[in-house]
């Protein structure tokens, strides 16, 4: 979705916090996720980005039935 500034409200990359804020994990659990390879991530410079469809996917892959 795109407000009327023009900048995506929904972003598909999310920072570690914002990943955080979105799955109710706590950062360093997110962290973990990420340097563990549990969970895909883009690095850009000393930032980390976490793709929302690969913590949709991930979220999907680890539920217990």
């Amino acid at each position: 979705m795109i407000n009327t500034q023009g900048i995506h409200s929904n972003p598909r990359l999310l920072n570690i916090k914002k990943a955080s804020l979105y799955t109710g994990l706590p950062v360093w659990a997110i962290r973990n996720l990420a340097w563990n390879q549990k969970i895909p991530f883009i690095k850009l410079g000393t930032k980390y980005y976490i793709d929302v469809k690969d913590i949709e996917n991930w979220i999907k892959k680890n539920k217990q039935k």
